[in-house]
């Protein structure tokens, strides 16, 4: 054999060793085998063929997306691979290939296929818990609420998604500090628990609002006002959420108060505010025809210093001033309007700290008339004085052994005399003269004193002297309020009474004196030895005591026991 031929022979022969070994190893270790059957109808009996799962990849990288392998079935005959169509064996995956874990499916013939056979089969997506990043979360700043800042959670290149792949649970997130959020993996990914911090800064200043502060009046004490200190709506206290310190808060002027934040919050408020002195106030005004008395309510000031408008200058003019809250304006005309205004005034050191004017007019009254009675038999001429002011006038009279008052006339500005003849001896009468005036629909009046006239008879004591004197057991007192007279009662003496008065007048009178002396000196005895019971002590010594018993016997009385 030549030489040529001897070596083609031997590629020949190691060539056909080749494609044996070729075809023993050409099954990937990867690859499944397993075998199918038919029945043999002509031969009464099961043929059977192993084929093979090719996958495109036994494993994958979990990438957050579906991962299915490209999955072929062959058979091996002479080291050749012989693909089945895909239609003769569909394929079912168990479960969606996404999560990391083992996946199976099923490979089945179907009638199309030759062999029948039914396989199951598996490959894997990978995952490794070292690759899994968390980014760190920003700061937050204190809302007052609770504080959830999402994390981006990543798998090499993949973002997952909150809920479908992990959730957030959060702790101490709502106040300024260090704050923590659990970041835990559902089951498909063996519930990985991943823990992170952030910070919760504290709120500035800035965020914080106080509400204007109302101005304070002057008591001569530090004035610490309530401060209304708010964050979003909320109220914030003093002690948990600030510390507050005043300054020139005690005199009159500009005050501050400086807020200091703390706890959840930081930084410095400063709020003005004013302190002023106090508005004078309950003005009494008590006006006579010839001036007006002033008493002022209580206001913390040093006094109380009073202006009055003076036309002629058109300016007002400081005519006084005083210290406990009172004072009298005097010299004025009557009937006439006058306007004034007060102000509160401190004096601090050589400095003065004024209040708010307080204006108000006062109105003087009318004139009273002075009234001049001439007493004549049977009449009684009562006349009075002028008053330009005035636009009529009003007599009345009251009979004082009746108590019954009678106007007697109205008469107009030009009539300033009446005479009265409707008078009896023996009767005392009080007459009285009103001045009046009617402007803007109002009736102005001013009453002149009481004048009593005994009788018609000029001489007191001829009076007494005419009247027939009887003994009585009983009498009438009558008491008088302004220009009201009413009877007060009927006093019937008591034996004890009746005795009281005959020692006194036995150890006072003598045959000799006059009906007039006896009543002098019983108005003079009284006068100086009985004394009004203003206290309730000394009133209690005669409460239920007769007229008679608690004037002469306990020397004590008020009204009706001295008018008894």
């Amino acid at each position: 054999m030549k030489k040529k031929t001897a070596i083609k022979l031997l590629f020949a022969i190691l060539s056909v060793a080749m494609l044996f070994a070729i075809a023993v190893f050409s099954a990937s270790a990867d690859d499944t085998a397993f075998t199918g059957e038919k029945y043999d109808y002509d031969d009464w009996y099961y043929v059977t063929k192993t084929f093979y799962i090719e996958k495109s990849s036994s494993s994958f990288d979990f990438s957050g997306k579906e991962l299915k392998p490209v999955i072929k079935v062959y058979s091996l005959e002479s080291g050749v691979k012989t693909y089945l169509p895909s239609n003769q064996y569909p394929i079912e995956f168990e479960d969606e290939c996404v999560y990391p874990g083992q996946k199976y499916f099923n490979v089945y013939s179907t009638s199309l296929c030759e062999y029948e056979f039914e396989v199951y089969d598996s490959f894997d997506i990978t995952f490794d818990k070292t690759a899994i990043t968390v980014t760190s979360i920003p700061s937050c700043t204190f809302n007052g609420n609770y504080q959830e800042p999402k994390p981006t959670v990543k798998y090499k290149s993949v973002t997952f998604k909150e809920i479908d792949d992990f959730t957030c649970y959060y702790d101490d997130n709502r106040d300024a500090g260090t704050a923590t959020v659990l970041v835990s993996f559902n089951w498909r990914f063996d519930d990985i628990e991943i823990e992170k911090t952030f910070n919760i800064n504290k709120a500035p200043a800035s965020s914080v609002s106080v509400g204007s502060i109302s101005t304070c009046t002057y008591d001569g004490y530090e004035q610490t006002p309530y401060l209304t200190v708010e964050f979003n709506g909320n109220t914030l206290w003093e002690g948990d959420d600030y510390t507050v310190k005043y300054s020139n808060n005690k005199l009159p002027g500009t005050a501050k108060a400086t807020i200091k934040l703390k706890g959840n919050f930081t930084g410095t408020i400063e709020k003005s505010f004013k302190i002023k002195v106090g508005s004078v106030t309950d003005i009494n005004k008590t006006p006579s025809d010839k001036g007006v008395s002033f008493y002022f309510g209580y206001t913390t000031c040093d006094y109380y210093q009073l202006y009055r408008y003076n036309s002629s200058t058109n300016k007002y003019e400081s005519f006084g001033k005083t210290k406990y809250g009172s004072i009298e304006d005097t010299g004025l005309k009557q009937f006439s309007t006058y306007k004034y205004k007060v102000r509160a005034v401190v004096k601090i050191d050589s400095k003065k700290y004024y209040g708010p004017y307080k204006s108000f007019s006062v109105k003087t009254l009318l004139s009273a008339p002075t009234v001049k009675l001439t007493i004549k038999s049977k009449k009684i001429s009562v006349s009075w004085s002028k008053n330009k002011k005035a636009d009529g006038y009003i007599l009345y009279k009251v009979n004082m052994e009746s108590g019954k008052k009678k106007k007697l006339g109205t008469f107009d500005a030009k009539t300033f005399k009446y005479t009265d003849t409707s008078v009896k001896d023996y009767v005392e009468h009080i007459y009285y003269v009103v001045a009046t005036r009617k402007e803007n629909g109002k009736t102005y009046k001013s009453y002149s004193e009481y004048y009593y006239t005994g009788s018609s008879t000029l001489d007191p004591e001829n009076i007494v002297r005419g009247y027939k004197l009887k003994p009585k057991t009983s009498f009438k007192t009558y008491n008088t309020q302004g220009t009201k007279t009413i009877l007060y009662g009927t006093v019937t003496l008591s034996q004890n009474d009746i005795n009281t008065l005959k020692a006194f007048a036995k150890k006072h009178f003598t045959s000799k004196m006059s009906s007039l002396e006896k009543v002098r000196i019983t108005h003079n005895w009284i006068h100086k030895n009985v004394t009004y019971a203003v206290s309730g002590e000394l009133w209690n010594k005669i409460v239920g005591k007769t007229y008679v018993d608690a004037i002469f016997n306990h020397k004590l009385g008020q009204c009706a026991q001295y008018n008894g």
